[in-house]
């Protein structure tokens, strides 16, 4: 990545996301935070794409889905990593399917 690239998580918030975070911030991405679609489709709006972008499987007003979809949007498809707190197996070849870059859990 290049120096100054950053990361968008979307994520409904609390600690899950710290140690992400720390990994990201330690690789020298500046590190955005959204904890809905809504949030991260006006993040997207106003100002350079991120690099990378990673979504929980559920956020407040809707799915990992919906943060695809605003991950194709722009000018340039930003990749998606989905995380999840569960090994879903079903869930992680949907998102692969889908057009995910990786899940993690």
């Amino acid at each position: 990545m290049l120096p100054g690239s950053s990361a968008l998580i979307v994520s409904n918030g609390g600690q899950s996301n710290l140690a992400l975070r720390k990994v990201l911030n330690d690789a020298g991405l500046y590190v955005r935070l959204a904890e809905s679609c809504s949030e991260a489709r006006i993040m997207l709006a106003n100002s350079d794409g991120p690099a990378v972008m990673f979504s929980d499987t559920l956020l407040s007003d809707g799915t990992w889905l919906d943060i695809l979809e605003l991950a194709s949007e722009g000018e340039h498809e930003v990749p998606l990593i989905v995380i999840s707190r569960i090994v879903d197996i079903n869930l992680y070849l949907n998102a692969l399917q889908e057009g995910a870059a990786d899940f993690i859990v």
